[in-house]
């Protein structure tokens, strides 16, 4: 078993570890600030505040960008360049702050008067953006850190880091009672300072491990800050079109719904975003390696590496995806008491998404590694963009709430097979086996898990208790994992994976 096969099984053991105790926090931490605040301002924070929660999500997908640059250099073994790249990469993320700032704060004053937002609560909008946006700001100075601490695989720190923010971010719950403000006025400029200590912490951290790499210095090299701008701006334009598609139809939905439909999209998010997490830290394991094989040219590595974690990130997401939507409303029940009206189609909804963003994730790495991103973030940019007046006229038309996650998925599929043909022309990506080792065993999997719900559907009929709610996601978890470990992965597959994890336990 080579060194590189265990290292990866030792960055997702850390990453999972952490994921998992991040959940456990986020799910008190959901059902805490419900109570607390009501689902009025729940909602009302599910709005404004949808800022923060996805800059905190796509983070580490922003800091895959001087990453990869630092990983290139790693590869090469060009220790050198690495302070050069840290440098440039905290000059470039200040512009792109600014950016943020001036955009986004003139987008949220236009745009906060014509939202359905209950009298009285008006202020509270208004403070909430501002808090939102200096957490975002944060959140994108905070890159550069994340990016070394990802790039040099110290995946123990990145993950202890994680807890102690999400601790932080529980405890801060707690002081709402305390609040001289409306409570989510204070919840939004607690987080704020919570993420601005995450802040320094890493900036710390980073100092003490990685010594004068995580110096800045004023350097000047145009032809390196040229490409890394691009490349940095090109990373950025797609994750902010990302970022727009999905807190604008949380705000189309407000125009139409008011913020208790806010209520049941964050809940909804919030679940797809606890899955999501599990599968981009998967693929942050897989990243650093994936980037250096590029480096040095060796693509049939470079490749095993992509289809592996494809079929791995799709292994997960099929998994907790069938969990959710058999028992959609006990989990929910369990989590959160108060279940918000629309929450559970929400969710059932949004998932279909989910399961197709999955491939999202090794096909981005393959990108980036690349270089080659200019078309790649062009076309994802137009087609997530589309979800905006798709959902607008869905809504106008008269169409149920949840038809936003239909549209968004029918989008992410074409932009699946435009991302596909993309990486063909570009990158020389065979799709063909890529259709033969990863496609076929997906589509099979798919197939099982319809008959398997169909069953779960027509003949499981029992009133949920705490426990039996326990019971049966804990059954049907271990009954998912078994057949897709089975389906998705060759024999060969199976027992280097066992082997790995054996050798890590």
């Amino acid at each position: 078993m080579s060194n590189k096969n265990k290292q990866i099984a030792q960055n997702t053991l850390f990453l999972y570890l952490r994921k998992i105790i991040v959940i456990a926090i986020n799910v008190y931490t959901s059902r805490l600030l419900l109570q607390m605040l009501g689902v009025e301002e729940f909602g009302l924070y599910g709005l404004i505040g949808s800022i923060v929660i996805l800059f905190n999500s796509l983070r580490s997908l922003f800091a895959s960008s001087i990453q990869r640059f630092i990983n290139v250099e790693i590869g090469k073994q060009n220790q050198a360049k690495i302070n050069k790249i840290f440098s440039l990469g905290i000059k470039i993320h200040t512009v792109i702050a600014i950016l943020f700032f001036i955009i986004v704060e003139i987008a949220g004053l236009i745009m906060i008067p014509d939202l359905n937002i209950p009298s009285g609560k008006e202020n509270a909008a208004y403070w909430v953006l501002q808090f939102s946006i200096f957490t975002a700001i944060v959140s994108i100075m905070t890159v550069p850190y994340d990016a070394l601490i990802i790039a040099n695989e110290k995946f123990n720190a990145y993950a202890v880091i994680s807890i102690v923010e999400y601790t932080l971010k529980l405890g801060v719950i707690f002081l709402l009672i305390f609040s001289p403000v409306q409570r989510v006025i204070f919840y939004s400029a607690l987080i704020f300072l919570v993420t601005l200590l995450v802040r320094f912490t890493n900036a710390i951290y980073c100092k003490k491990t990685f010594k004068e790499i995580a110096k800045y210095s004023k350097v000047k090299d145009d032809s390196l800050m040229k490409e890394m701008t691009k490349f940095a701006g090109w990373q950025f334009l797609g994750n902010a079109c990302y970022s727009i598609a999905n807190t604008g139809v949380n705000f189309v939905i407000n125009i139409f719904g008011g913020v208790t439909i806010n209520a049941a999209r964050s809940i909804a998010y919030q679940v797809q975003g606890m899955i999501e997490q599990f599968t981009s830290d998967l693929n942050v394991s897989f990243r650093p390696q994936i980037v250096n094989n590029y480096a040095v040219k060796d693509m049939d590595k470079c490749l095993q590496l992509v289809f592996f974690s494809s079929k791995a990130t799709f292994m997960i997401t099929i998994i907790l995806t069938f969990v959710i939507e058999c028992m959609t409303y006990p989990i929910l029940q369990l989590w959160l008491d108060i279940v918000p009206e629309n929450a559970v189609i929400f969710i059932q909804t949004y998932l279909l998404f989910t399961l197709i963003h999955s491939f999202y994730y090794s096909i981005d790495i393959l990108f980036k590694a690349s270089g080659n991103i200019k078309l790649y973030q062009l076309y994802d940019a137009a087609i997530t963009f589309l979800n905006l007046p798709l959902s607008w006229i869905s809504l106008k038309l008269g169409f149920p709430y949840y038809s936003v996650f239909i549209i968004m998925s029918m989008l992410e599929f074409i932009n699946l097979i435009i991302k596909l043909f993309l990486c063909k022309k570009l990158l020389g990506f065979n799709i063909l086996t890529f259709l033969k080792v990863v496609l076929t065993r997906v589509i099979i999997c798919i197939i099982i898990f319809i008959i398997l719900f169909t069953i779960h559907h027509h003949f499981i009929h029992i009133q949920y208790t705490p426990l039996s709610t326990i019971i049966f996601a804990t059954g049907y978890g271990l009954i998912g994992s078994v057949l897709s470990f089975i389906i998705m992965f060759t024999n060969q597959e199976r027992k280097k994976l066992i082997s790995i994890l054996k050798k890590q336990t």
